[in-house]
């Protein structure tokens, strides 16, 4: 029992878990559907705003372990169902796609 207040380990007494590993869950969850956030943000596909509340609602997910369980499997494709940010993620897949094809 080395948390007091009943927290995870990963998260703070407000409940979240770190801004950092926020952004790397993240960044991980675009890599894994070919997407990479920085390339996005640079083409004008994703503001800093939409980047800031992605990053927001991984911070305030309550699947943060489960999320690092699941990247630790190299893989490719859609995130996982359980994640927050996969409609974001697979909008800025799409909208890569097409500036691509023009």
């Amino acid at each position: 029992m080395g948390t007091s207040g009943g927290f995870r380990p990963e998260t703070g007494p407000s409940g979240l878990i770190e801004a950092e590993r926020a952004f790397w869950l993240a960044q991980g969850m675009a890599r894994v559907a070919g997407l990479r956030l920085a390339r996005a943000a640079g083409a004008g596909l994703l503001s800093r705003r939409a980047l800031a509340d992605m990053v927001g609602r991984c911070q305030t997910c309550a699947f943060a372990t489960e999320c690092q369980h699941w990247l630790a499997v190299p893989r490719t494709g859609a995130p996982p169902d359980f994640c927050a940010i996969r409609p974001d993620i697979l909008a800025l897949v799409d909208r890569q796609g097409s500036t691509d094809a023009m």
